[in-house]
């Protein structure tokens, strides 16, 4: 584990931090609903890594992934991420909520090559189907690695996982690359989200991202949505799903689970997959 950047003494004590093993033992994860653009259909929750650190507190995944990543300790925490979501989701699942759950992989990840054997695995174990599992991918990501990206996209996608584009907008991946790259689901970056909010020429543009996804054969998602105005521009603009704190932020198990209570739960089927549809009070 060696790197030419020098790092701080607090960067440092994370990195020694996150080389225990015991490490897992601070995280926990917290979910992000993805509601359709009208709020009226919940297509599932994506998981998000919280570290509290006993030295540190709360340390952002901001700070501490991309530690993990440049100095290759991010498996372990894939594996845990991996691991405790499949079994939350079919603890969901006991309890009568067939929910989606999307997770974010490493670019390490999929160039390991291990996610198949770790997921399918946990999959029969849980009596679960793949399709209930997004992987999301970076476009940053997908820049760095196209080719090799592609190769192990189409692995997940003939195992039946979904895969998901995430940030788009963020790294000026060409659009081309949507053609060669054989994800599902195309989610839209915060950033790109709200200049399409605030103006008139960014809202043409994303009409046109949108239009050319959905002539791929993928589904947009919408990220960082954090006003009711942007909730209309987006919905004007086609996409069909959104994710922000405006909807909902991340919640713990508990607060999730009593978010789901608080509207009136009916099962339907929506894009050829079970979901949950909740009632949105007035």
């Amino acid at each position: 584990m060696t790197s030419g950047v020098r790092l701080s003494r607090r960067q440092r004590q994370l990195l020694q931090a996150l080389s225990d093993t015991k490490v897992v033992n601070d995280f926990e994860l917290h979910f992000q609903p993805l509601l359709t653009s009208d709020g009226a259909c919940l297509l599932g929750v994506e998981a998000l890594l919280r570290w509290h650190s006993p030295e540190h507190g709360w340390v952002s995944p901001a700070e501490f992934i991309p530690l993990a990543e440049r100095y290759q300790v991010i498996q372990p925490i894939t594996l845990w991420v991996i691991n405790t979501a499949i079994a939350t989701l079919a603890r969901w699942q006991q309890q009568g909520l067939a929910l989606h759950m999307s997770l974010n992989v490493s670019v390490l990840d999929l160039e390991g090559g291990y996610l198949l054997g770790v997921l399918l695995p946990q999959l029969r174990h849980y009596q679960l189907r793949a399709e209930t599992i997004t992987l999301e991918v970076t476009e940053t990501m997908a820049i760095r690695c196209h080719h090799q990206a592609a190769r192990r996209v189409a692995e997940l996608r003939e195992a039946g996982f979904n895969v998901a584009l995430d940030d788009f907008g963020s790294g000026f991946a060409d659009l081309r690359q949507l053609v060669t790259l054989p994800v599902n689901r195309l989610k839209i970056d915060r950033s790109l989200v709200q200049s399409v909010a605030d103006q008139e020429n960014w809202k043409q543009m994303l009409l046109g991202v949108v239009s050319m996804a959905h002539k791929l054969g993928l589904e947009v998602v919408a990220e960082g949505v954090d006003s009711a105005r942007a909730c209309l521009v987006l919905q004007e603009c086609g996409c069909d799903y959104l994710q922000g704190f405006y909807l909902a932020r991340p919640l713990s198990e508990t607060e999730l689970l009593r978010w789901l209570r608080h509207h009136a739960l009916v099962m339907t089927t929506a894009s050829r997959r079970q979901s949950a549809q909740y009632l949105i009070e007035g």
